[in-house]
């Protein structure tokens, strides 16, 4: 699987910000796909860098939702 067929991964299959957050405006879809690619950024480069969060390949969903209320504790356990 390649680096971009992996971050499309997390970002539209794992995280899908557009099935959480419905919006209306063009604007806010933007913003959103930005968030949702730094979020995936900053989660790809600490699997690389940072040990505590580096994954086998069979809990890589855990660990992502992990890192990612580590960053937004605000989001919900069911998203």
């Amino acid at each position: 699987m390649g680096y971009v067929d992996r971050h499309s991964r997390f970002r539209q299959g794992i995280l899908g910000l557009n099935r959480v957050w419905k919006t209306k405006r063009w604007q806010t879809r933007v913003q959103l796909e930005i968030f949702g690619v730094a979020l995936v950024n900053a989660f790809l480069l600490a699997r690389k860098f940072m040990p505590k969060w580096h994954l086998s390949l069979l809990a890589y969903e855990r660990v992502f939702w992990k890192f990612t209320r580590t960053l937004l504790p605000q989001l919900n356990e069911n998203v």
